[in-house]
């Protein structure tokens, strides 16, 4: 996707479409999106992840669909590391704790798998208290 351009040239003519496509209702285009989200991540500033695409792909942990879910958690490995410390303590956490008590079992399992690859994003106090109250929710 665009990879024939030189990095300068894909950050001011391809992103901002993709930004503005993550805004898509239509569940084809953000499904592809996170399909591909490896290829342009990278590509994405801090700031724009936060603002700009952060908001939209988070509406795929609440979506219907489960493969939309797992989407929107494999994602999370790319734009993990670009969000801020408010994303993550605040809305990350509270869409994840929902997801950590699904009724799907295979969502269960990939939120703690994705838990634990993102945990070094995560502040020390946010860390210690979150993962604290996952191990008081784990039966004994």
């Amino acid at each position: 996707m665009g990879s024939w351009l030189p990095a300068d040239q894909f950050s001011i003519k391809v992103l901002p479409t993709i930004v503005k496509l993550f805004a898509s209702n239509d569940r084809a285009v953000r499904a592809c999106l996170l399909q591909h989200i490896d290829q342009f991540g990278q590509s994405l500033s801090a700031q724009t992840v936060d603002e700009q695409v952060f908001p939209h792909v988070a509406t795929g942990f609440s979506d219907t669909t489960v493969s939309i879910h797992e989407l929107t958690m494999k994602s999370m490995l790319v734009l993990a590391p670009k969000l801020s410390q408010r994303i993550i303590s605040g809305s990350l956490l509270k869409y994840l704790s929902k997801l950590q008590v699904d009724e799907d079992p295979g969502i269960r399992t990939n939120t703690t798998i994705l838990l634990g690859n993102i945990a070094n994003y995560m502040n020390d106090g946010v860390y210690l208290k979150y993962i604290s109250d996952t191990i008081d929710i784990v039966p004994s």
